[in-house]
């Protein structure tokens, strides 16, 4: 719901950054060839036993920081997750599997500014986003 309003607000122009959360206000993308790996955080560990419950994407998806990726749940509690950093999600453990302290659930690799608005903006924005992504690439 707060994702909606903050789409709707941004349609009229109207400021929306006090609705966004740290994440999604400063979160960054991740370059061509760096990568981000997530682990089952240890405070958790202790209250039973972990399984992953959802995903919210697919392997190769492209996310961007402040999505919600995923959901652990155990027998008395259900964890979401945030991503914040931006690029290719790729889990490492499947629906179901159990998950202990220190367990890489998922990675997040970099890929080009190109790649990344190809896949989030639809086809009617690419050539723009071609043209933008090759100034960008010979200004920086």
């Amino acid at each position: 719901m707060r994702k909606w309003l903050i789409k709707q607000m941004e349609k009229f122009g109207l400021n929306s950054s006090n609705l966004k959360t740290d994440v999604e206000l400063n979160g960054r993308l991740l370059e061509p060839g760096e990568s981000q790996i997530f682990t089952f955080p240890g405070g958790l560990g202790d209250s039973g036993e972990w399984r992953v419950k959802k995903w919210f994407f697919k392997k190769g998806d492209s996310i961007k920081p402040g999505d919600i990726i995923g959901v652990l749940e155990n027998k008395t509690q259900i964890f979401e997750f945030e991503s914040f950093v931006g690029g290719k999600f790729n889990y490492l453990k499947n629906v179901g599997q159990k998950v202990e302290i220190g367990t890489v659930l998922f990675e997040i690799k970099g890929r080009s500014l190109f790649n990344y608005l190809h896949k989030i903006y639809p086809k009617s924005c690419r050539p723009t986003i071609a043209i933008i992504s090759t100034v960008l690439a010979t200004i920086l």
